[in-house]
């Protein structure tokens, strides 16, 4: 009897919560996009403008830093919530770039993806700085970054692929300009030891050794590492003897607050 009676406490807190749920559910539909328009002027650098729709579905001008990333339209994805968390699915339309993926928050985590095509124009702003000017067209695959809670505190994981078409390449060095057609290229996002980090490959093969990393580490400091046979790809081949595959040189430079 008892047990019939638990049972039954069980079921009516399931039916509880799951009323709960839906008439959250229904309240966002009704909730105008515009709230997070002003939630997002909370985000230092991050702008939503022009919001149409609901914050169940709707759409928004976004800009990051200044820097205007197109139209960002989002959609409330409510199977996330039979795993306890919120998400939704959303899609960045640019003249220059096309991505879309999923993105979600839970008690101790939050994730983000994305897929699509970047142009070269779209980096050539931000390469414009460091006399860089790149062609073709780059894709992206599967890209996932996501941040778990742990009793250590925080680990982020992150995974992914992407290529490069190659093309002709600009480059300013030693106050001298250089032209290079480089092949096509391919990188693997990978967070091995918590810190972001892009492998970029001339043949994705096994055993292969990158051409060249970029590791964005904790106090959001960019670090970029070079080798021997990425500078003879780019026309200057680094003086010396040594192996293709050594490390010549690395850059570092801080775009990020600390993580």
């Amino acid at each position: 009897m008892t047990a019939v009676r638990s049972s039954r406490r069980r079921a009516t807190l399931g039916f509880i919560l799951l009323g709960l749920v839906a008439f959250a559910v229904f309240a966002a539909a009704r909730v105008p996009a515009t709230v997070l328009t002003n939630a997002a002027q909370r985000v230092d650098g991050v702008a939503l403008r022009e919001a149409t729709g609901t914050i169940w579905r709707g759409a928004a001008a976004l800009s990051v830093g200044g820097e205007s990333l197109g139209r960002i339209d989002w959609r409330f994805a409510p199977a996330v919530l039979f795993s306890g968390a919120l998400g939704a699915d959303w899609r960045l339309r640019h003249p220059d770039f096309q991505l879309e993926g999923d993105l979600g928050v839970g008690p101790r985590s939050a994730w983000v993806t994305a897929s699509g095509a970047i142009d070269a124009v779209a980096l050539n702003r931000l390469l414009g700085k460091y006399h860089i000017r790149l062609s073709g067209e780059f894709t992206v695959d599967g890209w996932r970054v996501r941040r778990v809670e742990g009793e250590a505190g925080d680990v982020l994981d992150a995974a992914g692929q992407l290529r490069w078409s190659g093309g002709r390449t600009s480059y300013r060095l030693s106050g001298q300009s250089h032209d290079v057609d480089f092949p096509p290229l391919a990188g693997e996002l990978a967070a091995p030891d918590g810190e972001p980090r892009l492998a970029v490959f001339l043949r994705r093969e096994p055993g292969a050794k990158p051409l060249l990393s970029a590791r964005l580490d904790n106090d959001g400091w960019l670090h970029i590492s070079v080798t021997r046979r990425f500078t003879r790809l780019a026309g200057k081949p680094w003086p010396g003897a040594g192996e293709d595959d050594d490390v010549v040189v690395t850059v570092s430079e801080q775009v990020l607050d600390a993580l």
